[in-house]
């Protein structure tokens, strides 16, 4: 049975699948094999009918799927903005003040770069520090949903501050392939990239609790029903005031605490839009000098991932759980203050 071959366990009927060892990429895993054999399934199905005998009633059209009155991610798309009415606002916010050349940070998976200003001052070496945050969380425009038009638009903001190398850029999870493809264009025109750092980011080769053949429509309605069964919710629209609280939470840091909780929903189509960008990318070499900050469940993916883009690396792994601790983590802080103390 597919349960148990993926789980590694005697699956009863009324199990489920979260609760039994399941997690969003082996759902992935489960949909895409359903998928091969001919079911029309997505992975936000296996979040509605967690239980083997659910989905398998699902599956044979006797269960209809959970009704959920959130809107619809074509509906957030189309009544957003496009980027080119009016003025477009500024991704680029200062968090530390410094002298000699900055060190920019590009946002993770969900937009925002708040979780970064309590510790700019502390990691910065002296340098300034700036933050990449994504112009769709300062007002609701269609953004671009292609890593390249992200890094393109980011890098005339960065050449404004910093005219001339050399450039030190760094990037957290999502935001590491976008910090990437910027570091590659700047050498690309000549410029110096004096350093290049990766906070638990993955190229785009690795697997992920996401299709790379599903569209933004697909990647949001998985989206919601993660943030469903997390905060054990029927609807997220009614409960965003609760749910956005826990979201800006120290230890998730999602959002910054001045995000309305109105904005969830438009939020989480954000969210969908740069997943299919980071997924939809097919990230090139850089040869630069590249430090890859990592936990422990991610060291596998270095030297069959990272070594074939990024030559001129070196790793360092840290025993934390998630990507947000490794930035909190003390030898990290001192780690990453040693190189931009550096002279470049």
């Amino acid at each position: 049975m597919l349960w148990e071959d993926l789980l590694g366990a005697a699956v009863q009927p009324s199990d489920d699948f979260f609760d039994i060892g399941g997690y969003s990429f082996l759902a992935v895993q489960m949909v895409n094999e359903l998928r091969e054999s001919g079911h029309r399934l997505s992975a936000s199905d296996v979040y509605e009918h967690p239980t083997l005998e659910g989905l398998a009633s699902h599956l044979a059209g006797g269960q209809a799927s959970a009704e959920h009155p959130e809107p619809a991610f074509s509906a957030l798309w189309s009544e957003a903005v496009s980027p080119w009415s009016g003025e477009r606002p500024k991704a680029l916010v200062q968090l530390a003040l410094g002298e000699r050349e900055p060190f920019f940070w590009v946002h993770w998976g969900t937009g925002n770069i708040g979780y970064l200003r309590p510790l700019a001052d502390r990691i910065s070496g002296g340098r300034p520090v700036y933050g990449f945050q994504h112009p769709a969380l300062v007002r609701r425009e269609r953004v671009e949903m292609s890593v390249g038009e992200l890094a393109e638009g980011y890098l005339t903001e960065l050449l404004e501050v910093q005219p001339e190398g050399p450039y030190l850029l760094g990037g957290l999870c999502n935001g590491s392939n976008i910090a990437l493809e910027m570091a590659r264009r700047l050498t690309e025109r000549g410029r110096e990239v004096a350093l290049l750092a990766f906070v638990n980011g993955y190229p785009n080769s690795i697997p992920s609790d996401i299709d790379p053949g599903d569209g933004p429509e697909e990647f949001y309605q998985l989206r919601l029903a993660t943030l469903r069964q997390r905060f054990e919710v029927e609807n997220l629209a009614a409960a965003a005031p609760e749910v956005m609280k826990q979201l800006q939470a120290e230890d998730v840091a999602y959002y910054d605490e001045h995000e309305k909780s109105g904005d969830l929903m438009w939020f989480q189509a954000v969210w969908a839009a740069i997943a299919f960008a980071h997924r939809h990318h097919d990230p090139r070499p850089f040869a630069g000098r590249t430090l890859v900050f990592q936990t422990k469940k991610g060291e596998p993916s270095f030297t069959s991932h990272w070594k074939a883009l990024v030559p001129n690396s070196q790793a360092e792994t840290f025993d934390v759980r998630s990507t947000l601790p490794i930035l909190q983590h003390g030898p990290f802080q001192e780690s990453i203050t040693r190189h931009l103390s550096q002279n470049f």
